[in-house]
């Protein structure tokens, strides 16, 4: 410690009185005027934390515009009353797609579901559009199902065709529903082919869908996003946390001695607590993010 000697002379008589006083008080006025706090504005922990953002996989739905219509085909009444067959599409879809070099479609057999429940809600409903009047579309129908794609598609037809091949043709026809059938993401197939009564009329109603399962790229870490979902709360929590101490202090009078000090060694410790959450936050958001980013190259490829 160091010490401050006063010396006072007194004068008693014809002698002096020599007096030596040690003031330490004086040393903690010294040291707390040295020590200043590391205050981060609630602004800048603000910015921090909500710079802490994570990155989502992308999905995307193809549904061709309705042409001349929501009837994308014509219904033809004096064509053949034929029974068209779900295999026979398949073919015909794959016969177009190794005549342009790509890879045949599996069938699945829950998108043939989804494909199906899709044709029957357009005759309960009375409608024939790629989204219900409920505002349903053909990946809510299949999220609903439990299937997991990155990319989903459909093409619809509604009509009295002459057979499969006539009605797969149609479809490559329009440069809408061309695209789906020829598009070389998809790796799954499901059809449905149902026969009712649409508006009065006996009618065919046909529905193709096409994916690319989740399955086909590696999916980011679900447990790592949800380590930093936690962190990022915890990061939150110390703000109101430091935000409140720094206030606090900024309140303290006097802004000397140790009870002050002990103010600002606690403030300090959260602020090491927090900086370095904040970086282990930020190496997993960039780890995970970078998965996002190779799952999203795979899904375009």
């Amino acid at each position: 410690m160091k010490f401050v000697v006063v010396v006072l002379l007194l004068g008693v008589g014809a002698g002096f009185f020599l007096l030596n006083l040690s003031v330490g008080v004086f040393d903690d006025l010294i040291s707390s005027r040295r020590q200043a706090p590391r205050l981060l504005s609630p602004q800048t922990l603000g910015e921090i934390a909500s710079g802490l953002s994570l990155e989502e996989p992308e999905k995307e739905v193809s549904t061709p515009p309705p042409v001349g219509g929501l009837r994308i085909f014509p219904s033809d009444p004096a064509a053949p009353s034929v029974s068209l067959s779900a295999e026979g599409v398949f073919q015909w879809t794959n016969e177009h797609r190794q005549e342009a070099g790509l890879d045949s479609l599996e069938r699945s057999p829950l998108l043939d579901t989804i494909a199906a429940s899709k044709a029957q809600d357009m005759f309960a409903l009375q409608y024939f559009a790629h989204v219900s009047p409920l505002d349903v579309g053909i990946g809510g129908v299949a999220q609903e199902m439990g299937y997991e794609f990155i990319t989903i598609g459909e093409n619809l037809a509604l009509g009295n065709y002459s057979g499969d091949q006539a009605l797969v043709q149609a479809w490559m026809d329009s440069p809408g529903h061309r695209a789906n059938i020829l598009s070389a993401r998809y790796q799954e197939i499901g059809i449905a082919l149902q026969q009712g009564v649409f508006e009065g009329s006996s009618t065919w109603i046909a529905a193709q869908v096409f994916v690319l399962p989740l399955s086909a790229c590696d999916s980011p870490d679900e447990q790592l996003k949800e380590a930093i979902e936690l962190e990022k709360t915890q990061i939150e929590e110390i703000v109101f946390l430091l935000d409140q101490m720094r206030a606090e202090l900024e309140a303290y009078r006097p802004k000397v001695g140790p009870g002050y000090n002990r103010k600002v060694a606690e403030y300090n410790a959260f602020v090491d607590q927090y900086n370095t959450l904040v970086a282990e936050t930020q190496g997993k958001i960039a780890w995970y993010n970078m998965q996002v980013q190779l799952f999203n190259e795979c899904a375009q490829s």
